[in-house]
């Protein structure tokens, strides 16, 4: 910008010529004007425009710079920047700022050292001794701090905490929280207070409500001859068993072995005996077979009401009888699993 483009920039709204002018050893130029508008002219030291001062009788002071930047005063002590790239920038009295940029981003600071910064598509982001704490349009939240902790909370309400040590932790809506510790340990905790903890060299432990644990021994894998899936297979460790429970699983066992044998084995056919000669008798009629012994009858309810009912021995056994294999009932890492895996195949 010229010398004369800012002067007019300057003085355009100011009638008639100076009442005034007052030419000072160092360059400096003074111009008075009617209403007592005062417009001061410095010298540049570069050759190009120098700086010029208007002062209003109301207070006001507006100054600009021979590089194109502006800044107005106000009676009240405000302070307005404008750069010559666009960004304006509004310094109060109590030392907060507001910082618009060209694009539409505007950023806040407090007195207080808050700073916060909104972007055209509805992102902010919010700085505060050395955190951040960022909230994007479709709800996602994600926070850092300086001693590196971070947490993600998703629209759908899920949250993700990770830590300095390498911990993580994610807390689900259902209420299943997953816990993975630095040294490979993943422990799932369940809404009725069960817990699962998942060891790097493939064991488990399923610890009960009431604390009782139930340690699991990872054995291999097979794949279900009848969803061609690949299941994991479990030992489970029975020392923690009182003697009833021990008969109780034994009992199980066969009630699950002869349901399943009763699903897939067709009953033996009785030969027809041959008749006598020369006499001819009746052939006798080949003898039913047994009948499979049936399962016991589900409680009366929902189907979350009857998984509930049930020991946890004949959950196991009804979880068969619905349809599930006999790989798929011993895969289920305690009583929770078991509950959620008859609840899917829709009772009896």
């Amino acid at each position: 910008m010229s010398e004369l483009s800012v002067v007019h920039w300057l003085c355009a709204d100011l009638q008639g010529k100076a009442v005034k002018v007052q030419n000072n050893t160092d360059g400096t130029v003074v111009e008075l004007y009617e209403g007592g508008t005062r417009v001061t002219k410095f010298p540049s030291s570069d050759g190009g425009p120098g700086a010029i001062v208007r002062s209003n009788p109301d207070g006001t002071k507006i100054q600009l710079n021979g590089d194109g930047t502006a800044l107005q005063t106000d009676p009240d002590g405000t302070k307005h920047q404008t750069n010559p790239d666009g960004v304006c920038i509004t310094s109060n009295k109590d030392g907060s700022t507001t910082q618009r940029d060209p694009d539409g981003t505007v950023t806040e600071r407090g007195q207080d050292g808050v700073a916060t910064v909104t972007k055209p598509d509805g992102t902010t982001i919010r700085v505060e001794n050395g955190s951040q704490y960022h909230t994007y349009p479709d709800g996602t939240k994600l926070e850092s701090h300086p001693d590196g902790r971070k947490k993600q909370t998703n629209a759908d309400g899920t949250v993700l905490e990770t830590f300095p040590d390498g911990k993580k932790i994610q807390r689900n809506t259902n209420g299943i929280i997953h816990t993975t510790l630095p040294d490979g340990v993943t422990i799932q905790e369940n809404p009725d207070g069960t817990r699962i903890k998942h060891n790097p060299d493939g064991s488990s432990v399923n610890i009960t409500a009431d604390g009782a644990a139930q340690h699991i021994a990872f054995t291999g894998k097979e794949i279900d001859v009848e969803t061609g899936k690949e299941v994991l297979l479990y030992e489970r460790d029975d020392d923690g068993l009182t003697e009833k429970d021990k008969q109780d699983l034994a009992a199980l066992e066969k009630d699950v072995d002869r349901i399943e044998a009763s699903i897939l084995v067709d009953p033996p056919l009785v030969p027809k005996r041959s008749a006598p000669v020369p006499k001819p008798v009746a052939e006798p009629k080949p003898a039913a077979p047994k009948p499979a012994p049936q399962p016991a009858a589900a409680p009366r309810g929902t189907v979350e009401e009857q998984a509930k009912a049930f020991t946890y021995m004949a959950l196991k056994k009804a979880c068969v009888t619905a349809g599930a294999t006999r790989p798929q009932a011993d895969a289920c890492l305690g009583r929770y699993e078991l509950e959620q895996l008859y609840i899917s195949l829709g009772g009896q």
